[in-house]
């Protein structure tokens, strides 16, 4: 009996049971729409808060054998040429992920004047110079790509 009575109340107001059914189906796409834009939304705040991350540590060790400079130089040649090794080993590091974009422009321009000033700088001790000329091409190959990109200049060593 009651099933009955279902029957003719959907075939009585079919119209309105469709056009109820064309309501949800919009709004179910619209919920949808949102939830898409939600996410792209959500993954670039990600991908900025990664870059971010990556750029913070990078710096961070970049900054360390920078601090040390004053102090370094005191000591002599054989110290300073030893913390430009190390300086352009972390300069390396950081020319590996703003080669492959893993960094945002604004991160991976940031450093284009201090990586052109210190590897100027570092051939300037002849024992070092003569070392790092004599070293194999792939030991600074990403700071070679990154320096020639951005300065469009060759790498002096």
């Amino acid at each position: 009996m009651y099933i009955n009575q279902i029957f003719q109340f959907l075939v009585r107001n079919k119209e309105v049971i469709t056009m109820i059914a064309n309501i949800a189906v919009a709004l179910g796409i619209l919920i949808s729409a949102f939830v898409i834009i939600w996410n792209i939304h959500s993954l670039r705040l990600q991908k900025s808060s990664f870059q971010a991350d990556l750029f913070h540590k990078i710096s961070s060790e970049i900054n360390i054998v920078i601090d040390e400079q004053k102090d370094i130089e005191k000591k002599g040649d054989e110290y300073i040429e030893n913390w430009y090794e190390r300086l352009l080993a972390k300069f390396e590091y950081f020319a590996f992920f703003a080669n492959r974009k893993l960094l945002s422009k604004d991160m991976i321009d940031y450093y284009i004047s201090a990586v052109i000033t210190y590897c100027g700088s570092a051939m300037t001790y002849p024992n070092l110079k003569k070392e790092l000329l004599s070293r194999k091409k792939e030991e600074f190959s990403e700071l070679e790509k990154y320096y020639e990109k951005y300065s469009g200049k060759k790498l002096p060593f």
